[in-house]
């Protein structure tokens, strides 16, 4: 079995625009996740949870965050029943964040 290694976990999100000034004041707001894609010790890149991954991440104002990610077929918003194959396969956090004026990050 072939471990993969995560060098980098590119997560492109799209967001909704609130019209504030200053980055930080931007940046607070539910996030939808674009694409998911994870590179190999190897250098190989692969969307790990297809296509189709779905996620959205939340920011407030009071610097917290929470994050949900899977792959599309796990989503049970349409009612249909999880594949038993992926039904692990979810990532899920949650933190604080801060954003730097300066630097943009």
């Amino acid at each position: 079995m072939k471990i993969l290694v995560l060098s980098s976990l590119l997560v492109q999100l799209a967001a909704q625009s609130h019209g504030a000034k200053k980055d930080a004041d931007k940046f607070p707001g539910v996030w939808d996740l674009v694409s998911i894609h994870v590179q190999s010790s190897e250098g190989s890149v692969s969307e790990y949870w297809g296509k189709h991954a779905v996620g959205r991440i939340t920011y407030d104002t009071k610097g917290r965050m929470s994050a949900l990610l899977m792959p599309s077929d796990r989503n049970q918003s349409d009612g249909k029943k999880i594949p038993a194959d992926i039904q692990a396969m979810a990532a899920g956090y949650y933190g604080t964040y801060t954003v730097d004026e300066r630097d943009r990050l």
